[in-house]
């Protein structure tokens, strides 16, 4: 059965996973009518360069490899903290204020952490800091987790976007490590197929892909957040029948206006891919393999794209 928890719980939870916020109600991006409570509920990733973060993708340690996980909610377009329509509930690029994908990445993330030994940043796309550019990612990410909400079988809008902007040209992601996550309404209704669609984005730019730590979870982490005994709240403001009294209470357990999270089964598993990835992770760096330019992985040079005779037409 679906685990459930207080609004306050959650909080803690976010905070434990080392989330910070990325803005104040008065940036760009924020809900006027409920800015105050999005602000509190939404446990946003941190920003790429934020003031108070522990470990951004601009300061890596030396001698440890980062890992670089990127979510998103989902967005009609990619926002990056943008909010064109403050009037509007979607910002007026149709985002979407759910927060159960982030839940998973944060799962993920500990996972990371608990396996030690290498540095994890975490992102969420939509708001500001979120996205780091293309030579902040190539730069400093030694292993790439891409999360994504379930849209009509595929990944969101702003997901595809966002590492769209990535080019294949000059191999700077080859050999790096990459894995991807997602969370869908029904069990039959595009997890799997989510996660191929990320992995076939990365492969595209030579990466190595990294499954889930079971059989049963090869193609990585899947949560089910609408079906039978795994419907879950969207971890907005919104959710609450009461938010507003809930913020002004203790942590101690509160049953009304009680939180149904994600299932404790797939944060597991949100963890054992993260465990995975930094294992993997922390051989191919320490094996000078995710360094692109310098690094042990090269193009092989006999290589044909072309049909004998036509090289170079």
């Amino acid at each position: 059965m679906p685990t459930t928890t207080s609004a306050a719980a959650l909080l803690l939870a976010a905070a434990a996973a080392g989330v910070a916020t990325a803005s104040t109600c008065s940036a760009p991006g924020c809900i006027p009518e409920e800015s105050e409570e999005v602000g509190l509920l939404q446990a946003k990733a941190q920003p790429a360069a934020g003031a108070g973060s522990a470990r951004s993708l601009l300061s890596r340690r030396e001698g440890k490899a980062m890992v670089c996980i990127f979510t998103t909610g989902g967005a009609e377009q990619l926002s990056c903290g943008d909010c064109p329509d403050n009037t509007s509930s979607k910002c007026g690029i149709g985002r979407r204020m759910d927060n159960r994908t982030l839940q998973m990445a944060m799962a993920v993330k500990e996972g990371v952490e608990e396996y030690g030994g290498v540095d994890v940043t975490l992102h969420d796309i939509r708001f500001e800091g979120g996205c780091p550019s293309e030579t902040q990612v190539a730069t400093n990410c030694d292993a790439i987790i891409l999360g994504s909400p379930v849209w009509t079988a595929m990944p969101a809008t702003d997901m595809v976007a966002f590492s769209g902007k990535w080019s294949r040209k000059g191999n700077k992601f080859i050999c790096k490590i990459g894995a991807a996550f997602t969370t869908g309404q029904a069990m039959y209704a595009g997890t799997e197929n989510t996660m191929r669609i990320l992995h076939s984005r990365l492969e595209t730019l030579q990466m190595i892909i990294v499954g889930g730590s079971d059989w049963q979870t090869n193609p990585g982490a899947a949560a089910v957040t609408g079906h039978g005994a795994y419907k879950t709240d969207k971890g907005d403001s919104s959710s609450f029948s009461n938010a507003e009294s809930l913020l002004e209470h203790s942590p101690d357990p509160v049953e009304e206006g009680a939180f149904t999270g994600v299932d404790e089964m797939f944060l597991s598993q949100g963890r054992g891919l993260g465990f995975r990835v930094a294992a993997v992770v922390k051989v191919a760096f320490e094996g000078n393999l995710t360094k692109t330019k310098e690094g042990a992985c090269q193009l092989y040079p006999g290589l044909k794209t072309a049909p004998a005779g036509e090289e170079g037409h």
